[in-house]
């Protein structure tokens, strides 16, 4: 369920009516690859666990912080 979540919070960032807001085209696919592994490795050993998936989009948040 976590990786259902992230999904719906990235298609939700997409949807931003501010430009500066939305992530890029390049984030979106790093996003989805990593929930990608994320849903396989839960599948594989029963964990959900989406701490890496945070801590990416952390960092992007204090970038986008820094370059304004």
């Amino acid at each position: 369920m976590a990786v259902l979540e992230k999904l719906a919070k990235v298609a939700v960032q997409c949807l931003s009516p501010r430009g500066d807001d939305r992530p890029t085209m390049k984030e979106v696919a790093e996003r989805l690859q990593m929930l990608r592994r994320l849903q396989l490795q839960a599948i594989s050993d029963g964990g959900n666990d989406c701490d890496m998936l945070d801590t990416l989009e952390d960092r992007r948040q204090w970038s986008s912080i820094w370059t304004r």
